[in-house]
């Protein structure tokens, strides 16, 4: 049995949980409860209450950010945190993207995230790099698995077998299409016929028979009749 990704990626998924309810719970509490409030004497619970009260309702949360705090009997703020800042928060989610990304051989790129930095020359060769090496390796296990559990001993005896077409996702480039189905009809590679059903349009008649380049008339001459190349 394979591994599971999600208990492989645990650590990873947990700290990008745990780093996002942080930074909302920083801003939540906008006074920075993580602080300590140095006043001089000994508070009542009376005293107490009101003043936890007066920071929580006045002071507290992200709606009253910047306000001036007002406080008697010689209080003083004592930060005893850092800030997001210094805790590096957004450099820590980014870096989550890229981790948990690694566990399901995804690139950051097809989930939204881009740091700029793109690895290769155009966004067309990264989109390729994602069907060679992400989706191809679980086409292949679909493929095995459809051929050894779906198919019969006799249909694979006929030569029936499973398989993705994956074309689909690689013909955002029409010109690249344009020549990649060009080389394959002249070639003879595939007729013109097969050439239009890769563009879902329909056949026409005459298009069913492959072209063979002039250059590779061996034994025939132009019009087609045998050529001995014997002298008289």
């Amino acid at each position: 049995m394979g591994l599971e990704s999600v208990a492989l990626a645990r650590e990873a998924i947990g700290l990008a949980m745990a780093t996002e309810e942080q930074h909302a719970r920083m801003h939540r509490n906008g006074v920075r409860a993580s602080g300590v409030y140095s006043v001089d004497g000994t508070l009542t619970k009376e005293q107490y209450k009101s003043l936890k009260d007066w920071i929580d309702q006045e002071i507290g949360g992200i709606e009253n950010t910047g306000k001036a705090m007002v406080l008697d009997r010689g209080a003083k703020w004592l930060n005893t945190s850092i800030t997001g800042v210094d805790a590096q928060h957004l450099e820590t989610r980014k870096h989550q993207i890229e981790e948990i990304c690694r566990f399901f051989r995804v690139m950051p790129i097809m989930v939204g995230y881009s740091d700029k930095a793109a690895t290769y020359a155009s966004a067309e060769q990264m989109f390729l790099a994602h069907v060679v090496h992400t989706m191809s390796p679980w086409w292949q296990r679909l493929e095995q698995s459809i051929d050894a559990n779906l198919l019969t001993a006799k249909d694979r005896a006929e030569g029936y077998y499973s398989q993705f077409v994956e074309e689909g996702m690689l013909r955002g480039d029409s010109k690249a299409t344009a020549e990649f189905l060009t080389k394959l009809t002249t070639n003879g590679v595939m007729t013109r016929n097969e050439a239009r059903a890769k563009l879902d349009l329909n056949p026409i008649d005459g298009l069913d028979e492959p072209l063979t380049p002039a250059n590779m008339n061996i034994g025939t001459d132009p019009q087609g009749t045998p050529n001995d190349n014997t002298n008289d």
